[in-house]
């Protein structure tokens, strides 16, 4: 989310320009979003923390994190983008050249069963209601889905191929758990991107933490 526009008889400080980074609807966390602006060379921070989030709040007041949901989220979802008199309109273009890139990444579905074609609706859904996303194309080891076309997305290759498939993120779609286990854990070692898949009718309590690569599927309560 953008900052809020001004109101009526107020004049803004404008010393910071935050954006909410929503993992539910970006796909990415906050501190992934933070990693990801700083391989692109843009410097990026953190302005700040839920007041009960510091020290000096909970030792002077007795505040807790926990008694403020709402703000601590908030505050954990924040980023303040480069504003300065000096950026020229160029630097201005290469920060939102930046962050269009990292939250309209490109992702491979890896597994075209069942599974990986319920993964790839629940992106492609995220896609219709406005997520900035391409979907590449899927990735699987079985050989006769290889220059096939499923869900109107193309089975690329087999799995090794990933290195040679341009991408910014991968989404498991196998169903098969210790398959899937083991390569998430090979996928995180190669320190891999993953993207996160909520369907639009997800419904999650403000308080619920999603972790990247999970799958959330039409009608979900959490």
């Amino acid at each position: 989310g953008l900052p809020a526009p001004q109101e009526p008889d107020t004049l803004h400080a404008r010393h910071l320009y935050t954006v909410l980074v929503d993992e539910e609807t970006s796909g990415i966390s906050r501190d992934g979003f933070l990693m990801a602006m700083t391989r692109q060379g843009i410097g990026v921070g953190v302005h700040y923390l839920s007041l009960p989030e510091h020290p000096y709040y909970q030792e002077r007041l007795g505040w807790r994190p926990e008694d403020y949901p709402h703000a601590a989220r908030i505050g954990r979802a924040t980023v303040s983008l480069p504003i300065s008199a000096r950026l020229e309109d160029a630097d201005v273009a290469d920060v939102i050249t930046a962050v269009r890139r990292v939250l309209g990444m490109k992702i491979v579905v890896l597994g075209a069963s069942g599974h990986g074609q319920v993964v790839a609706d629940v992106l492609f859904q995220m896609w219709t209601k406005g997520r900035e996303m391409e979907i590449v194309g899927f990735l699987d080891d079985d050989a006769s889905l290889h220059g096939t076309s499923l869900l109107g997305l193309p089975v690329l290759g087999p799995l090794s191929e990933l290195a040679a498939t341009p991408h910014d993120a991968v989404i498991l779609g196998i169903g098969g758990n210790e398959t899937r286990a083991r390569l998430y854990a090979e996928l995180t070692a190669a320190r891999k991107r993953f993207a996160t898949a909520i369907h639009p009718s997800a419904v999650l309590a403000p308080d619920v933490v999603i972790g990247a690569g999970a799958v959330l599927c039409a009608g979900v309560v959490a």
